[in-house]
């Protein structure tokens, strides 16, 4: 009888338990998982892809492998003022660069064409229209240097 007693009393125990637990709010940790924007994936494109070369962080003009991409996207703004040219013709040189189609001279004569490159049609489309929609990380030189180049400084454009 005792043994019957006792097991009673451990079931309503364990039913109360039971019941209590249900009552009360569950706390379940559930780990974040924080995605990147569109936009910071595109960045990354640039940053790992163009800024090797491009980089906004060089001590000096001198000591840059490429132009800056800020000047790139001003020389082809000129050209290319709507988003959808501006994306088809930096995808065409960037795929297929030549001499012909370049439209940074100078850049091409201090530093030579860029090679070709093996990145998807989507990355490049991705990263031009990143350059094209955001303001670039430009080096420290650069302001003082394009001002020189274009004259504007002293209020006149170079001709």
């Amino acid at each position: 009888m005792k043994a019957g007693i006792l097991v009673i009393l451990i079931i309503a125990v364990s039913l109360l338990n039971c019941q209590q637990k249900a009552s009360e709010p569950q706390t379940t940790a559930v780990a974040a998982v924080i995605q990147p924007t569109a936009t910071e994936v595109d960045y990354g494109l640039l940053k790992m892809y163009c800024y090797p070369c491009h980089s906004p962080s060089t001590p000096s003009h001198d000591a840059i492998l490429a132009p800056p991409m800020e000047a790139v996207k001003y020389r082809y703004k000129l050209n290319y003022q709507d988003k959808e040219s501006f994306v088809n013709a930096i995808t065409s040189m960037m795929l297929n660069p030549q001499k012909e189609k370049a439209l940074m001279n100078r850049a091409v004569a201090q530093f030579g064409l860029m090679n070709a490159t093996a990145l998807s049609e989507e990355k490049i489309r991705k990263i031009a229209a990143y350059i094209y929609d955001n303001e670039l990380e430009k080096p420290v030189w650069f302001q003082e240097h394009f001002d020189q180049e274009h004259g504007v400084k002293a209020g006149t454009q170079k001709q």
